[in-house]
């Protein structure tokens, strides 16, 4: 059970590597696995965080997210690595989600049922991996981009902060006129205000 466990675990890790290489294209993982080190100080964390923030669908994995073969499960994998039982293989798979939902997104791709599902996802890991700090920075900031990504034109994303236990209403109608009133979209830089919202209506 041991040896079972420590294999699925490289094997997820390795292959969030292999989605990074063929969504996002660039070198080997290695500034992601030192950022994954919980032992790291967060002003490097931090510069990886903000670094791969700004990482844009590459050619080749723009065609494996418009073919109808690959999207949906390398989505959902992403999605489903976020709770994964493991800090690291949830770690790597923040960094991706984002440029895949906002391609997604620019590409009408996405439906009410899949952006609630995706918002769900993210509040998932918070409530395992939020414990930990380099996965709760990562998670809080991914929250507030899918939040700003997706709220705008699904409503339904509302439901889904609401269904989070003991949250406040009014922290709610404080981050969703913030994110509404927002003039810039594409930014690649979280608004801290935003961030601190975010992380009172999820620390429960």
């Amino acid at each position: 059970e041991v040896l079972e466990a420590t294999l699925n675990r490289t094997l997820t890790r390795e292959y969030m590597d292999v989605l990074k290489v063929a969504l996002i294209g660039g070198a080997s993982s290695g500034e992601l696995d030192r950022a994954s080190d919980m032992d790291q100080d967060m002003d490097r964390t931090e510069t990886s965080r903000s670094s791969l923030q700004s990482e844009v669908i590459s050619e080749l994995g723009s065609l494996l997210l418009r073919s109808e073969a690959t999207c949906q499960a390398i989505l959902l994998c992403l999605l489903r690595a976020l709770s994964w039982h493991d800090t690291i293989a949830s770690l790597k798979a923040t960094f991706l989600v984002t440029p895949v939902v906002r391609h997604l997104f620019n590409d009408h791709s996405l439906t009410p049922l899949v952006a609630a599902h995706i918002m769900t996802c993210v509040l998932q890991g918070l409530a395992l991996h939020g414990q930990h700090e380099a996965n709760q920075g990562s998670l809080l900031v991914l929250g507030v981009q899918m939040y700003e990504i997706l709220r705008p034109k699904f409503i339904n994303i509302l439901e889904v902060m609401n269904q989070i236990p003991n949250c406040s209403p009014q922290d709610i109608q404080k981050l969703d006129d913030k994110i509404l009133m927002s003039t810039c979209k594409t930014h690649n830089k979280v608004d801290k205000n935003k961030k601190e919202i975010f992380k009172r209506l999820t620390n429960q």
